[in-house]
């Protein structure tokens, strides 16, 4: 990225490394004579401390993900300017509570493959009070494009701060009613849910 090796991009080489070093573990198990005491000291101690990293950078991120040992790259991108993933338990719940309400609901994305697409689609595409539907939101007729894949039914969007900049949500499509907005509480990145009325 930019010139920059960003060190997610290592991952794929973590299982040989693991494999590896399970073989090694192995063989320090099975080291014959009077050097299997140490060697087993050793296996046991390499396991111990593999294993306590592992736990330790799993509880940070599970409890103060700004505080987990990552790369500051890694942090930028995954906590800092993007969304990820708080809020959509919080959206997928906020649209099954309005097609409840409502009785049928149509959600609308835009036609890229973002999160704030993914997540409710995947948690919400057995819904059968939820039909899904896509947009490209780009299109200079994208207001009528809405309308239309609503069928009468309310329609809802739900886009990420980046989306709102670059469609100028606000000043193209004034008929959109904004009920949330969901803040990452780590950066600046954001959700909006907004609403269209069937006319």
């Amino acid at each position: 990225v930019g010139g920059r090796l960003a060190p997610r991009y290592l991952l794929p080489s973590w299982p040989p490394l693991l494999l590896a070093a399970a073989f090694a573990a192995r063989a320090l198990w099975h080291v014959p004579g009077r050097m299997r005491l140490p060697a087993r000291a050793l296996c046991l101690a390499s396991l111990a401390a593999a294993a306590a990293w592992g736990a330790l950078f799993a509880a940070q991120l599970a409890r103060q993900p700004q505080n987990a040992p990552m790369a500051a790259i890694d942090r930028r991108q995954y906590l800092e300017t993007w969304t990820a993933g708080y809020a959509i338990p919080q959206i997928v719940a906020a649209l099954e509570a309005e097609a409840a309400r409502q009785g049928s609901i149509v959600l609308v994305n835009h036609d890229q493959p973002r999160l704030a697409h993914l997540g409710p689609t995947l948690y919400l595409r057995h819904n059968p009070q939820i039909a899904i539907r896509t947009v490209d939101l780009r299109a200079t007729d994208a207001g009528q494009q809405l309308q239309a894949a609503g069928g009468g039914r309310p329609i809802y969007l739900v886009l990420d701060d980046q989306e709102w900049v670059a469609f100028d949500i606000a000043a193209r499509f004034p008929e959109l009613q904004l009920l949330r907005r969901y803040d990452n509480p780590h950066g600046a990145m954001r959700f909006y849910l907004l609403a269209l009325p069937p006319k």
